[in-house]
C-alpha cells in the first residue's frame, strides 16, 4: 500500500518565494510531494501531521562536509587515526547530520562511497549523499593533505580521510574515471596549496590548466559537478577559467574573478565560518593583500574584516552563493551544528537578508549541485526532504538548533531524532 503524509497548519517556506505561507498542506506519497495547497478530504490510510504553530522549510543542503570519521583536528590524527575507528565514527557523524535536518550533503572523505551505499540501503541513518570520495591534491603541495610532508604518496592514498596526492592529466583523468567506478556523483579537486604556507607561491595555484581542463573534461562527460578548494586569485581564476562551477572558500576574489564567476554561472560557497576562525599567524596575515586597509585592532580581527568585505562585494555584485560548512572533525566542527552556524553567520555577520539565506541553504544548492530538479525546494513532483521547527526561525534565526527541530522527513520517511 502507498505510504501517505499530510502535513498542514504551519508556517511554510517553499524556498520558491521570497516570502513565508500559512494555511497550506502538503500532501506526500511514497516519497514525492503531490500537491500543495488548500486543505482538502483526505482518505482515512493518510497519516495526518498537525503543524499548528510550527514552522515548515526544506531539508537543508550542505555543499561541503567531510563526514570521514576524523575525531582530532590535526593533520596529523586525521592520518593517524585507524581506517576502521574512521569507518565507525563516519556512521554516527551521518546520523547527527540528518538529525540537525540536513538532508542532502556533497561530502568529501574516503567514506562517502560506502556511506552512500549503506545510506540508500537503509542499513544506517543519513543524509542523501553526493560523494567525491578523495579529493586531488597535488603530489608535492596541498598542505592540507600533509603540512608537514611527514607521509609517503602511498601512505596517503591509502590513509587520508579525504585527501590523495595525484599529478598528472593522465593520472587525473584516470583518478575521475576510478572515483566514477565507486560510485562518486562529483569531483573535489584543490586548485591552491590551502593556506597561507611558507612559499610565496603556495599562495598562488598547484594544478596547470591542462590537468584542471582533465578533470573537468571527465566530470562534464559524466554530468557531475566539480568542486574546488580556492583561496588565492590565481587559483580561483585557473578553477573558473577551466569551467569549475563550485568555488569553495573563496577568501580572496578580485573584480576580476567576480566577472569570471558572473560570466561563467559559477556558485561561491564561503564557509565563512571556518574562514572566519582559522588561525593565521600574523606572519600569515601579513602577506594578506590590503589587510590594513580594514579595520580591527589585530591582524586577526582585520582579516575577519577584509574576509566579509570579499564575501559581501561578491554578493552584491551578483555572484551566486550556497551553503557549504567545511565541517570536517568531531572535535572543532560538531556534525549538523556546524552548518547551522553557518547558516546563522550569514544573516548575523554578513547581513545577508534570512530568506535569502534560507534558499542558500535549500534552493541554490540544489542548482549548485545539478539537483533541483528533485530536493532543494518544496514543491509538487519533488522528492519530500522536510524539516519541521517547532518555531519560525525568519523572525530569529538563533531558533535554528537541534532542539528547536521537531521533525526531520527524508523522502517523507521521519528520521527518529
Amino acid at each position: 500500500m502507498a505510504e501517505k503524509l499530510l502535513i498542514k497548519n504551519g508556517v511554510l517556506f517553499d524556498g520558491v518565494d521570497s516570502e513565508v505561507k500559512a494555511g497550506l498542506t502538503l500532501e506526500i506519497e511514497n516519497g514525492i510531494i503531490t500537491y500543495i495547497g488548500a486543505e482538502r478530504p483526505a482518505s482515512s490510510d493518510v497519516k495526518v501531521i498537525d503543524a499548528v504553530g510550527k514552522f515548515i522549510m526544506p531539508g537543508i543542503i550542505d555543499c561541503h562536509m567531510h563526514i570521514g570519521g576524523m575525531i582530532g583536528a590535526s593533520a596529523v590524527d586525521r592520518v593517524l587515526e585507524p581506517n576502521m575507528q574512521q569507518a565507525m565514527v563516519a556512521v554516527k557523524q551521518a546520523e547527527k547530520t540528518i538529525r540537525c535536518g540536513i538532508t542532502t550533503v556533497c561530502d568529501v572523505s574516503m567514506a562517502g562511497p560506502y556511506l552512500k551505499r549503506l545510506i540508500d540501503a537503509e542499513e544506517i541513518i543519513g543524509p542523501r549523499l553526493l560523494p567525491c570520495g578523495q579529493g586531488f591534491a597535488m603530489g608535492g603541495g596541498g598542505p592540507y593533505v600533509d603540512p608537514e610532508g611527514l607521509f609517503s604518496v602511498d601512505f596517503l592514498k591509502a590513509n587520508h580521510p579525504w585527501g590523495e596526492p595525484c599529478d598528472g592529466a593522465d593520472n587525473l583523468r584516470h583518478g575521475v574515471r576510478m572515483r566514477l567506478r565507486n560510485g562518486c556523483t562529483a569531483i573535489k579537486v584543490w586548485t591552491t596549496g590551502g593556506g597561507l604556507n611558507e612559499r610565496a607561491g603556495d599562495t598562488d595555484r598547484i594544478y596547470t590548466d591542462e590537468e584542471i581542463l582533465a578533470i573537468c573534461d571527465e566530470a562534464a562527460m559524466a554530468g557531475i559537478p566539480v568542486l574546488s578548494h580556492c583561496e588565492s586569485i590565481e587559483g580561483t581564476k585557473a578553477a573558473l577559467r577551466c569551467g569549475i562551477k563550485c568555488i569553495l572558500h573563496g577568501v580572496e576574489l578580485d573584480e576580476e574573478c567576480i566577472e569570471l564567476f558572473i560570466e561563467k554561472g559559477a556558485w561561491l560557497m564561503p564557509t565563512l565560518n571556518v574562514n572566519l576562525n582559522w588561525a593565521d599567524s600574523d606572519e600569515d596575515l601579513m602577506r594578506r593583500k590590503d589587510i590594513f586597509d580594514f579595520e580591527g585592532e589585530s591582524l586577526k580581527e582585520k582579516e575577519c574584516s577584509r574576509l566579509l568585505y570579499v564575501f559581501k562585494n561578491a554578493h552584491e555584485r551578483g555572484v551566486k552563493i550556497a551553503i557549504g560548512s567545511d565541517t570536517y572533525c568531531n572535535e572543532e566542527t560538531p556534525y549538523g551544528e556546524f552548518t547551522m552556524d553557518e547558516i546563522k553567520i550569514f544573516v548575523k555577520r554578513a547581513g545577508i537578508d534570512v530568506i535569502e539565506t534560507l534558499r542558500a541553504a535549500t534552493k541554490y544548492p540544489a542548482e549548485a549541485l545539478g539537483i533541483s530538479n528533485k530536493v532543494g525546494t518544496l514543491e509538487q513532483g519533488k522528492l519530500a526532504d522536510i524539516v519541521i521547527l517547532k518555531e519560525d526561525i525568519t523572525k530569529d534565526i538563533d531558533l535554528l538548533t537541534r532542539a528547536n527541530i521537531d521533525m526531520v522527513f527524508k523522502e517523507g520517511k521521519q528520521i527518529a531524532l
